[in-house]
């Protein structure tokens, strides 16, 4: 994020109050400075069920490196590698 991109709160008012929410970036773009790994579809059920998965798939990750993961282009979830799993650090709302 860049501060000439930012609002005041005035401004953040009055769009609100038009209706105009484009002041909210996407999700996915909070995530740009982040290594972005995607899910298989069976990866992405075990981790929308709370489950770690293997990092065989991820082995070119640092352990501890923190990632946005993603399925189907959309981001799901914050991982990051412990030794040979994918833990959960946070899971996005997802249906």
């Amino acid at each position: 994020f860049d501060v000439k991109d930012a609002y005041t709160e005035d401004q953040l008012s009055t769009m609100a109050e038009m209706g105009d929410y484009s002041f909210i970036a996407p999700r996915e773009k909070a995530m740009d400075s982040m290594h972005r790994i995607e899910l298989s579809s069976s990866q992405y059920k075990e981790v929308k069920l709370g489950k770690k998965i293997s990092s065989e798939a991820f082995a070119s990750l640092e352990d501890g490196m923190r990632v946005a993961a993603f399925h189907d282009g959309e981001l799901t979830a914050v991982m990051y590698r412990d030794n040979d799993i994918m833990r959960i650090e946070r899971m996005l709302a997802v249906d």
